[in-house]
């Protein structure tokens, strides 16, 4: 039959370690060095870990799965979508479509003279439009008429006004209106129906 081993202890006074045979254990030993008389007894480790109170409190089981989701979420902020077609975050603004998160501004009240004067070029444009339209109705219609000598004359000469009859005259008052009234139309269109909100001023 073996000897059982003498632990090792350390003087609580000196830290000297002594060697202590396990008959002499919980008993009073005396150390050699200081001549201090205290029990012998072998400090527990303060960092050894304690299964009993262990923080995870594990009981040797697998974590289980307690519930399953797979309802849409947004990239961003992981909250659910309203639809997996969604293509903006009602959360926080997160276009999925083009992978940009909304952008929050301030801006200054749009009052309606703002609209108004934002709306004015595009009126000015409309009227001018129509003004050319209908001298251009008049015009051909009518300049035959006017160039003709006056009732009650001898004289066969028209006004001096009497080249704008001419052919060439004509084709190029049609060409320079067909000109003005393309671009003023298309003006007026984009200012008045298709762009008709002034832009929003961002404050500083």
């Amino acid at each position: 039959m073996s000897k059982a081993e003498p632990q090792i202890i350390e003087c609580p006074e000196c830290g000297k370690k002594i060697n202590v045979p396990v008959a002499l254990m919980g008993k009073k030993v005396r150390c050699k060095a200081c001549s201090l008389t205290f029990v012998a007894e072998v400090k527990k480790n303060p960092n050894a870990k304690n299964s009993s109170t262990d923080d995870d409190e594990s009981d040797g089981k697998a974590y289980g799965l307690t519930e399953e989701s797979l309802v849409p979420r947004c990239p961003n902020c992981a909250n659910e979508l309203l639809s997996e077609k969604a293509i903006i975050c009602h959360h926080c603004g997160y276009n999925n479509r083009t992978r940009m998160a909304g952008i929050t501004r301030k801006t200054y009240d749009i009052t309606g003279g703002d609209v108004f004067l934002w709306l004015l070029p595009g009126i000015l444009a409309a009227i001018f439009a129509i003004t050319i339209l209908v001298f251009d109705i008049l015009f051909y219609l009518k300049i035959d008429a006017w160039v003709q000598p006056g009732e009650g004359t001898d004289s066969k000469e028209g006004p001096w006004y009497e080249f704008m009859a001419h052919g060439s005259v004509k084709l190029w008052t049609g060409i320079f209106s067909l000109f003005f009234l393309f671009f003023l139309s298309k003006f007026a269109i984009n200012r008045l129906i298709l762009n008709n909100k002034p832009p929003e001023v961002e404050r500083n």
